[in-house]
């Protein structure tokens, strides 16, 4: 009982000691990166985002949203790959804001509520 109280009591000193020493380290500074293509597309994303609904039909106003809400996830995952040591990809960048444009003109362009009943 003694050995394994005195062994119990060793794992905890490690255990300890190593946890306070790692959480010493001073943290490093976060290295800077450039994305012109991923700022671009941010800027196109909060530029959906202002859109209201307003008299758009609820089903333009739906598809509207739901473009936005995958070219956020892109974002996260463009940027998830980038802080990992990867390059932005340009072409699939390009792509998302091209389908993004396309939705925003779409919701533009849509009917209102009042000229469909009509």
């Amino acid at each position: 009982m003694k050995k394994i109280l005195a062994l119990l009591g060793t794992v905890g000193l490690i255990a300890t000691t190593s946890t306070t020493a790692i959480a010493c380290v001073p943290p490093k500074t976060p290295k800077i990166i450039k994305t012109p293509n991923l700022d671009s597309l941010k800027a196109e994303i909060a530029k959906a985002k202002k859109n209201q609904q307003g008299l758009k039909t609820f089903t333009a106003f739906s598809k509207l949203q739901q473009t936005i809400i995958i070219a956020d996830f892109f974002v996260a995952v463009q940027t998830a790959i980038i802080t990992r040591g990867g390059e932005e990809s340009k072409d699939e960048i390009a792509e998302m804001k091209a389908i993004l444009k396309t939705a925003i003109e779409e919701f533009n362009n849509s009917p209102q509520e009042n000229d469909i009943l009509i």
